[in-house]
């Protein structure tokens, strides 16, 4: 455990030049007092606005989507905030000041920035951390690959029928960390020889003489072994809820946020400070929702905010003929049950267009080796701490 520590954040070789060893105890400590003095909104009825801090790969998406979005019409959605980093450029704009959903990657830093101009009621979803590395792993391979295929990139703008200009749609290579993430994977993908020529007659090809091949350790791929202890990966994926709760990403607006991240891979007692800072700011979250539960979590945080879910939703409440099944909580399983089943066909085509003789699945991830998923679980010991046990059905 301290060998994977000792190399998280490659502290001897990124350390700040000013950084004194000796001093890093009292400035974390003085760092997560300050922090711990700006809670969020406890409950779920006390802010003007709900922040979903969106953990990667945790199916924050499907939930944003198919619940959060549906409890407000489309005018109170605050726009592209899964663009935003520093909100401070966007509060003279009438739609930022008065809408009431927010969603972003970002870290809590940003919901720091934000307090200085609404009340936000922060929301979250946690997943088990090695599931979420494991499908970080497999969401980066599977986008990697759809960009390897040469997609246009969309423009800046695009040109409505009626003339206007609108901005084009946030692509996911946008979005930290798969800002970081997927191009670093691309790179690694375009370089392998079996995959220069992927994709080649796809559509007389027939991969059902092939031997099996491991999804998760193959010559196609980078290994997921490998994966896991890429600098990258341990940058921007291992412990990302408890460093996103904590506000420091490499894409914090704290300016000391590297100082900070290395300071507490020192010691443990270093680490258990900023996962006390994590963990303070997490149980003062309005609502908690995981991964695990995605059907029951809807349901959860309609009873503690009081919502009627049998209530029509917003999108179909204009239409009488859809009144009986378009309540929320139809909606809500119904957007999930889709999510879930277009997730699994655009990965199913991506990999059929590239002609690979494997897919990701439960099935195929019972090939990882346990001294594989052994060091996941040592890389996301943070992870595992702020990860409640999961509920009793």
């Amino acid at each position: 455990m301290r060998e994977v520590n000792s190399q998280r954040l490659g502290i001897e070789a990124r350390a700040p030049a000013l950084f004194q060893q000796n001093d890093c105890p009292a400035g974390l400590r003085n760092f997560v007092t300050n922090q711990k003095a700006v809670p969020p909104s406890e409950s779920l009825d006390e802010g003007d606005v709900i922040y979903f801090v969106h953990v990667p790969r945790t199916a924050g998406r499907t939930f944003h989507q198919c619940f959060l979005k549906v409890l407000f019409p489309a005018p109170q959605h605050c726009p592209q905030s899964y663009d935003i980093r520093d909100f401070a450029s966007h509060e003279d704009k009438a739609e930022f000041r008065t809408c009431k959903l927010m969603a972003s990657h970002e870290d809590f830093s940003t919901v720091e920035r934000l307090q200085a101009m609404r009340k936000p009621t922060v929301v979250t979803q946690l997943r088990d951390p090695v599931d979420r590395v494991l499908s970080a792993y497999e969401f980066a391979v599977e986008v990697a690959l759809r960009n390897l295929k040469g997609k246009p990139r969309k423009q800046e703008e695009q040109q409505a029928p009626d003339g206007k200009k609108t901005k084009r749609k946030v692509e996911t290579t946008d979005v930290y960390p798969w800002s970081e993430v997927v191009p670093w994977m691309r790179e690694y993908l375009r370089k392998k020889p079996v995959l220069q020529n992927a994709g080649a007659d796809t559509e007389d090809s027939d991969d059902s003489g092939n031997e099996p091949v491991d999804s998760y350790n193959n010559t196609f791929l980078m290994p997921l072994h490998e994966f896991i202890q890429h600098q990258v990966v341990i940058d921007h994926i291992h412990n990302g809820a408890t460093v996103q709760f904590a506000g420091l990403t490499t894409r914090s607006l704290h300016e000391e946020w590297q100082t900070m991240r290395n300071c507490s891979e020192m010691s443990s007692k270093n680490n258990e400070l900023l996962l006390q800072l994590a963990m303070h700011r997490l149980q003062s979250f309005a609502f908690v929702g995981l991964t695990e539960r995605i059907d029951d979590n809807g349901r959860l945080m309609a009873a503690m905010r009081g919502y009627d879910l049998s209530r029509p939703s917003p999108e179909v409440e204009w239409h009488e003929v859809d009144r009986k099944k378009g309540s929320i909580s139809d909606r809500y399983h119904q957007c999930v049950d889709t999510a879930r089943s277009k997730y699994k066909r655009n990965r199913e085509n991506t990999f059929k267009a590239m002609n690979l003789p494997f897919r990701f699945s439960k099935e195929a991830r019972q090939s990882i080796s346990q001294a594989t998923l052994d060091l996941i679980g040592q890389y996301n010991q943070a992870g595992y701490s702020a990860h409640p046990p999961p509920l009793q059905s």
